[in-house]
């Protein structure tokens, strides 16, 4: 797929807001997880709004001394939206076929 196709329309005609918006329920639902944010913005190439998911970068945590811990929290995400793109991707880009030859 040229990085230029507009995945919402013909041929492809993928909800991709949707399937990020899954995605983040799914990843924020995962016992123990971080949350994904969800928020509005604009597809650089053609300024079309879409939505914007807000990674977690890092936490910081209060322990018990008082003390402030930064924890990395994006590999973490990134682990767990890992494990359930495959089966997103999957059911999202179905019905799109490999080949428009002709069309």
């Amino acid at each position: 797929i040229p990085a230029s196709a507009y995945l919402g329309e013909d041929p492809y005609v993928v909800d991709v807001d949707g399937m990020n918006r899954e995605l983040a329920s799914l990843v924020s639902m995962s016992q123990g997880a971080p949350f994904i944010s969800m928020g509005e913005g604009l597809e650089a190439a053609t300024g079309r709004t879409c939505l914007a998911l807000l990674w977690p970068l890092s936490t910081h945590v209060l322990l018990e001394t008082d003390a402030m811990e930064v924890i990395d929290r994006f590999e973490e995400t990134m682990q767990i939206a890992a494990k359930e793109a495959d089966a997103l991707l999957k059911r999202y880009f179905a019905h799109v076929k490999s080949c428009f030859c002709g069309h």
